[in-house]
Parts: structure tokens; sequence; C-alpha cells
């Protein structure tokens, strides 16, 4: 039987993006007036340059961009609820606090903001993913003008110069965002307000997923779909912190100060830099993604309070650094070079999950540090997470408000076992960006590929995607992410990746093993065999590696390791 969220329902206001989030930060800075402070704070905060916007310079500069993009042709009923997607916008530009004003500037315009990865190394996959979202318009960094009509040149998409805006300074024959006019306050957005006009349901944003089961697809949702997901997400607030909108400036001493540098191609990034600043009044201080000591010296420098971060970043951080006692740590690459950590008390992963032994790890390591998890996806948005205000089994989240979710098996029957968890949600997103629509169970709940279990009173366990289960001959299904999780109990291990060997049936658990000392590899893995059978009762097999090569997120690259 499907199960709901033990977090009552919110009251979801029927509205776009740009005003539910603009209202919000409004209603903060009249709070902060009326408390009498001297200086509105800055709430994005770009880690490098130290560049900063306000909540007013951010609204200002979207106005002054959705007026230049209605000057372009840009209009509030080009994109209706019939499946079309024009007016697309998207961001050739390394990580930038700019995103953001973008991002509103094109939604009060009419548009629609899509998440492309103009990173990758091959111009095709760009090209091939500016193509898929049919984009219009593009906002480019000066230096990549040349590059990105390079990109240009292997589409069939059709983008004058007109339409391409430099994201800062000046470039001849090209408008740029420091040259446009000014609007009168509100102006703009009050065009949203007018009688008969209602863009709630019509496409937002167009999200990129993650391509781990192929290559990446793009979601669309809507205005309504965005605003629900916030409105739940501040209902959950107690449970999640990471959206916790009482923390406001007036009742704090200072800001919490937040860290993140996560890739902005991808919902969370996109998120954490667009949404939660107007939403909590925190300062995010957005990073792109950098070495080790330069993402110390950023969360030394600002005093952040939270990170939102990868399993990658803890992993990184534990190898790469000595602790010398609370708070203070020192580079293993350079040991003259310490850093004082001691603002951290929080941190929030989110898509990458951690198991409960390397949650307690990672949380001695920096002294008592809450960890909290969100789970969420490009196509149904958050799903659930935990917080330490409510009390969940160990390893379980909870459901967000106005999820009803059930598990089912391969044949698509519901099961009160481990199964692919599905939901009905009105964070869900549309479709995709190709015109298919999201896959489904017959009754309308939307798969998520990934593998839960549920209780009845709306906690969900976690076990991996659907494609990561390594069906044994034992008839034992294994998760990779359980028996990861148990090498959190051994020192001598340095890094350990697990997947499935052979075929569905007859698999068996290999475990790639990266010691940190090679010397006696052969004993060490024997050693860590048969500890793994006494405390899982599977058999593993441990096959040492020198290093496991990963993205920054943590994510494995398997075919760097031969697999």
């Amino acid at each position: 039987m499907p199960v709901c969220s033990p977090v009552r329902d919110a009251k979801v206001p029927r509205t776009d993006v740009a005003t539910f989030f603009f209202r919000n930060a409004q209603a903060h800075l009249d709070q902060l007036v009326a408390s009498g402070i001297a200086e509105e704070p800055r709430i994005l905060v770009d880690g490098v340059t130290d560049e900063s916007l306000t909540f007013t310079e951010i609204r200002r500069m979207s106005e002054s961009i959705a007026d230049a993009l209605v000057a372009r042709g840009f209009s509030l009923d080009a994109n209706g609820t019939d499946g079309t997607l024009s007016q697309v916008v998207v961001v050739y530009s390394p990580s930038s606090i700019r995103f953001c004003p973008i991002h509103y500037g094109t939604l009060i315009a009419g548009g629609i903001y899509a998440l492309v990865n103009t990173a990758q190394a091959a111009a095709a996959a760009v090209a091939k993913e500016l193509e898929a979202v049919n984009a219009s318009t593009v906002f480019v960094a000066p230096e990549l003008l040349p590059e990105l009509r390079e990109v240009l040149k292997l589409t069939s998409l059709d983008i004058p110069d007109s339409r391409i805006i430099l994201t800062r300074g000046s470039r001849d024959g090209f408008a740029s965002i420091d040259a446009l006019g000014a609007v009168p306050d509100w102006s703009m957005l009050e065009r949203l307000a007018q009688p008969g006009v209602d863009i709630s349901g019509h496409p937002a944003l167009i999200a990129r997923t993650s391509g781990t089961t192929g290559p990446a697809k793009f979601a669309v949702s809507a205005h309504c779909t965005l605003v629900s997901t916030f409105t739940v997400a501040k209902a959950f607030s107690k449970c999640a912190w990471m959206f916790d909108t009482t923390r406001c400036a007036p009742r704090q001493s200072r800001q919490i100060r937040v860290l993140s540098d996560r890739a902005l191609c991808y919902v969370w990034g996109h998120g954490t830099l667009c949404y939660k600043p107007l939403l909590s009044s925190d300062m995010m201080v957005q990073m792109p993604p950098a070495g080790l000591e330069q993402y110390l010296g950023a969360i030394e420098k600002y005093r952040i309070d939270n990170i939102y971060a990868s399993p990658g970043h803890f992993r990184r951080i534990m190898s790469g650094t000595t602790k010398l006692g609370p708070g203070r740590f020192a580079s293993r690459a350079d040991p003259a070079r310490g850093f004082d950590l001691s603002s951290l008390k929080t941190a929030m992963t989110c898509f990458a999950l951690l198991g409960p032994n390397r949650t307690r790890q990672y949380s001695e390591y920096f002294d008592g540090m809450r960890i909290s998890t969100g789970f969420a996806q490009a196509e149904t948005n958050i799903i659930a997470g935990n917080g330490a205000d409510l009390k969940l089994p160990e390893g379980h989240l909870a459901l967000c408000p106005g999820v009803v979710a059930k598990t089912v098996d391969e044949d698509g029957n519901e099961t009160d076992g481990v199964g692919e968890l599905c939901i009905l949600t009105p964070q869900s997103a549309l479709r995709y960006a190709s015109g298919a629509p999201l896959p489904t169970t017959e009754d309308g709940f939307v798969r998520t590929g990934d593998c839960f279990q549920l209780t009845v009173c709306g906690f969900a366990r976690p076990r991996g995607r659907v494609c990561e289960a390594i069906h044994t001959a034992a008839g034992v299904v294994v998760w990779p992410m359980d028996i990861e999780d148990e090498f959190a109990a051994r020192g001598e291990v340095d890094d350990v990746a697990v997947f499935g060997s052979g075929a569905r049936g007859h698999a068996r658990a290999v475990a790639l093993v990266a010691l940190k000392s090679s010397a006696g590899a052969t004993s060490q893995l024997a050693a860590i065999e048969k500890w793994l059978k006494a405390q899982t009762g599977v058999d593993v097999e441990c096959r040492h590696v020198e290093a496991i090569p990963r993205t920054h997120g943590g994510g494995v690259k398997w075919a760097e390791l031969g697999y």
C-alpha cells in the first residue's frame, strides 16, 4: 500500500518562480530594515573573486535582463502548456554568481532557463545539449565567445548575435549585462501580476539529469513545480535544516554562511545558488570545483557554517589532511599549511547517499559536525531527507510533504520489501525536453530507478540504483553501498569501490580496494575478505588497485579502471 510523508502537507501558492522567491526575500529584507540594520547584507558571494550581490542587486539585475530579453522578442505567452519549448536561455560560462540574476531575468521575461553542461571537453557534446534544449539565447563569458561560436557551427540552431549576451565586460557588436539599462523597481515583475496573466503552469526550468544510466536527459519543470518543491521544503524545515527559513538574520547574531562548489549545470548546484539564499537570507558562497587547499581556504576565509558537499568532498578532506586538534587541520601535501575549520557546524549531501558508518566517521573527524542528507532527482526534485529534529531509524530518510510513495518489484508489482521507488508528487517534472513522458507505472506513479525499502510511517531506507543490485547465485541481492559502508572500519583502506561481476543470478560482489600501504597487499586483502564475510554474510572478492579515480563529486571513473 502506498505510504505518505510523516510531515503534514503545506498549502502551495499559485504563482510563478520569480514572484515567489522575490516576495519571500523582500519580506526578509523588510524584517532587517525594521530591526534597524544599517546595510543590506550580501547573500551571494563569489568564493574566488569576492564579487557579491545583495537581494536588491539581484532583483534589479534580473529586471534589467528581463527587459533586454523582452526587447529581443520574449513574451509571457510563448511557452504554454502545449509542449512547446521556446525562448530557452542557457549560460556558457564558468561558475558565476551571475547565473542567479540571469535565471530570474529569463523567467520574468517569460523564457525557460536550461541547465546545460558547457564544461565538456568535446564541442560536439556541448552542441548536442544546446540542440536538445532548443536554445535560442546564450549568455556567455567574454573569453569563451570564440569557443561558443565554434560550438554553434556544429548545431542547426539559428542564434543571431543579438541573442548572444556577455555575462560581464564588453565586446564590440555584443550586448553585456554590465551595460544594460536600469528599469523602474519591480516594473518587470509587476507584468506577471496583471489580470489574466498566469504562467504558473508554464515551463520554467530544463534540468539536466546525471546520466548515470546512459546519456543525460533534460527534464522540464513548470513554475508551479518549483514553487511546490520549495513550499514543501519550508514545511519540511524542522526535519531538513537546509531549507529552514525561520533562521533569518533578525533572529541571528549573524548570517548563516554556506559554501557550495556544486556544478551549476545540475539541479542541486542550481538550487543552492538561485533558490536557497532568497528563501533563507543566508549568505551563499559559490566557487567552481577547486583543489583541496583552495576549498579549505574558502571555509576558513568566510568562516563557513554549512557546506553543501558530496561524499567525495569528505573523502578528499580526510585523505588530504591531518587533524591537529579541534577544528584545526593541516594539508598533507604541505604540512606547514594549516586551516582553521572550527566554524563548520553542518554539512548537507544530496543525490549521492552516505551510509551510517561513513556518516559517523566523517562527523567524528569534524568534531561532531551534523551531516544531513537529501534525496532528489531532476525528474522529481526533492523526495526525502533527514535532519536532527526528526527521529529516524538509522540509515533512513523521511518522505517530503506531498509525496506518496510505493515500491515495486521487477514485474511492476507492489512489494513491501526492497523495490524500485515510485512516487506521486506535485514536485514532478512535466516531461523530458524531447517530448518523451517520464517513466511511470500503470497507475501514474513516477519510477525513480532507485531502490528503497519503505515503512508504513513514511520512512524510506535507500539501497541503491536498480542497475547496481548484485544478484548472486545464492539468491541474495547485495547492494554496493552496504559493502562500501562497512569499509569505514578498516583503517588500512584508503578507498573502495564495489560492483557486481557476472550474469544475473550468478554475479559476485567485487571490491576494488586502494590500500594506504601496498606492502603485503595479498594478505591484507585476504584478511578483509574474511572480515567482510563475518560482518555481512556475503562473499566479496577484493582486488587491489593503486588508486580509484573519481569525479569531483565522488563518482567512480569506471572506464579508467577498465570496468
